[in-house]
């Protein structure tokens, strides 16, 4: 049971992290305050997963106030596995 939770707790934290991203890239995230409502959390919580972005996906967000939340540079949220090279596995190939 314990590990359920965990996995739901995830997957859920998972889920608002891809919902940033697409917030980002649309440039529509506004205030901490308008990011939280917009993805159903305290604006305390969506400054957290800004940071937990930050600290363990080298994500390269900033905020400033007339845009909001922004990346650094171009790039995409990828959760998944990557091989040696950097390369994606095909995943047709099942292996």
């Amino acid at each position: 049971m314990y590990y359920i939770l965990i996995i739901n707790k995830m997957s859920s934290k998972i889920a608002k992290c891809q919902k940033i991203d697409r917030l980002i890239k649309m440039k529509s995230t506004g205030t901490p305050a308008e990011l939280g409502k917009k993805i159903g959390v305290s604006h305390t919580y969506a400054k957290n997963l800004i940071g937990y972005m930050r600290r363990e996906y080298a994500m390269p967000i900033s905020y400033t106030h007339a845009r909001g939340y922004v990346y650094d540079r171009e790039g995409r949220f990828y959760i998944g596995f990557l091989e040696k090279d950097g390369k994606v596995p095909d995943r047709k190939a099942g292996n």
